[in-house]
């Protein structure tokens, strides 16, 4: 028997007196590299041209070895899941959805964690808080190398939530437990929903909202707070001009003309719910009404003869702050 990695590979009816006297097989498995996780076997070339002087018996019995260890790492564990005595190793969490100190995650999450090998159940013992340290109820289920944890009910807004695995919760197949480990997360804000005029949204619930119409194009505006340096964004949906196609007003936003003192920092197109968008993200120099340098982004989608433009502003040094915000109300945006 000889162990590879964390897998065990038994050979029946080998008679390795003449194998182990001449040292070879140490010298074999030393230069076996198996990489752990790939289940990929590589032999170094300078060995195998040592082999040229072997006898044929011999050959045949790299042959034999080779042969078996690659048919065990191709039957389903290539991701060594197979349990070995030495195998003392703690399994560790390999991903985890959402991401450690995520925000805006939605309040019907489930929380997700990858390990790197298969688990199984260990004491479970599982807590899943929110700020306050108040329990959260959940169901979790434990499949393969997953472990699914599900909230009851839904989430707060804007909570931070902290999952957390006590040691030995989760154990590998051989029976090693994790070590203590937790992740954070924050749910998304409240919002309110916007639905009329052909589209809809969602934007902050805090925010103060309202539409109307100007130079007979319809205006959506919503912000922070009421300040001019406040957070704010400003859509207006109007209609092709000329009679011009999709097509002619996408290709002549290029040449579109922003502000004399703004800066262009990116501009490219992308897909956001099934819509193209173009998007230019600025700054804008201070003047008289704006004491301070701004960041702009600006979208635009055209789409069935109509143009549909988004302006998120907010201060150059706190626009990161609101890009939560500012995501929400494009994320949720579908033309009906």
């Amino acid at each position: 028997m000889m162990a590879v990695g964390r897998c065990v590979v038994r050979f029946k009816y080998i008679d390795t007196k003449h194998f182990h006297k001449s040292n070879l097989f140490n010298e074999f498995m030393d230069k076996i590299k198996f990489l752990r996780g790939r289940g990929i076997i590589s032999i170094k070339t300078e060995f195998l041209n040592e082999m040229k002087g072997l006898k044929t018996s011999k050959i045949m019995l790299f042959a034999m070895v080779l042969i078996g260890m690659v048919l065990i790492f191709s039957n389903g564990m290539g991701d060594v899941s197979a349990v070995s005595v030495n195998d003392t190793y703690k399994p560790t969490i390999s991903a985890v959805d959402p991401a450690n100190n995520a925000v805006g995650i939605s309040t019907s999450k489930t929380v997700k964690l990858t390990f790197r090998e298969l688990v199984k159940k260990g004491n479970m013992w599982i807590e899943f808080k929110n700020s306050k340290g108040q329990a959260v109820q959940f169901t979790s289920n434990l499949t393969g190398k997953t472990l699914y944890i599900k909230p009851k009910s839904q989430l707060a807004h804007q909570t931070s939530y902290t999952v957390t695995l006590h040691s030995g919760s989760v154990k590998d197949m051989a029976g090693n437990g994790i070590a203590l480990y937790s992740t954070k997360f924050t749910t998304v804000k409240a919002t309110k929903t916007y639905s009329g005029n052909g589209i809809t949204f969602n934007y902050p619930a805090t925010w103060h909202f309202n539409s109307d119409i100007e130079y007979g194009n319809r205006v959506f505006f919503g912000m922070k707070y009421y300040d001019t340096l406040s957070p704010q964004f400003q859509l207006t949906i109007q209609k092709s001009p000329y009679g011009m196609s999709d097509q002619e007003v996408e290709d002549s936003l290029r040449y579109t003309d922003f502000p004399q003192g703004d800066t262009t920092i990116s501009k490219h197109w992308y897909t956001l719910n099934g819509n193209r968008v173009y998007e230019v993200v600025s700054t804008s120099k201070p003047y008289k009404d704006f004491p301070v340098t701004l960041e702009n982004k600006d979208l635009t989608i055209v789409k069935n003869h109509k143009i549909y433009s988004f302006d998120f502003t907010a201060p150059l040094k706190t626009f990161s702050n609101s890009k939560t915000d500012f995501n929400t109300v494009a994320q949720s945006f579908k033309i009906l």
